[in-house]
């Protein structure tokens, strides 16, 4: 069935001055961290018209094998797409819309082997190879759609954040092995 609009109602704050900070660089405080170690991502920003400031936040690497090839990002919240399923109906819309991040909000995540689907609405993380085999030739690919696992943590901010940037890392052997 088609759905009508009947009303929209707009809260709207006026300020004047520019809130805003631009993403300069980020790092990490471990060159290759260990699987399940939480370590910071140091981001400088660079505010309109201010001095530059660096915000940290908590990362956990993923038990991914140790020697694997892991990508974290950091963007402002209207540079990180959010993964989303194809809607099967309105309401999958209306969660689609509530899945996209804040403008003023830093967006740190990690993207990493293996896939994820989204499926009739739903998405599903970091499945193993089996599972994918098993759902590639079962579900009609109108359903679904296959992309990278990505974990991602979403930190308000008091400004827009502006821009993104990606880190390569390498994660390290276990210790003691």
């Amino acid at each position: 069935a088609d759905a009508a609009i009947t009303s929209l109602d707009f809260d709207i704050k006026l300020h004047y001055g520019l809130e805003l900070a631009s993403i300069v660089g980020a790092y990490l405080t471990a060159e290759n961290p260990e699987p399940g170690d939480v370590v910071n991502v140091h981001v400088r920003l660079q505010k309109y018209g201010g001095a530059e400031q660096i915000m940290t936040v908590p990362l956990r690497i993923p038990q991914v094998a140790p020697g694997q090839k892991i990508q974290v990002e950091v963007g402002g919240g209207d540079y990180m797409v959010p993964i989303m399923p194809e809607p099967q109906n309105l309401r999958d819309m209306v969660t689609n819309v509530a899945r996209f991040y804040p403008p003023k909000s830093l967006v740190v995540g990690v993207n990493m082997p293996g896939e994820g689907v989204a499926l009739r609405g739903k998405v599903i993380e970091q499945l193993p190879a089996s599972a994918v085999a098993a759902l590639r030739p079962s579900v009609g690919q109108d359903q679904i759609s296959w992309h990278r696992t990505a974990v991602r943590t979403v930190t308000p901010t008091t400004f827009l954040v502006r821009g993104q940037v990606t880190i390569p890392v390498t994660v390290g052997g276990l210790r003691g092995k």
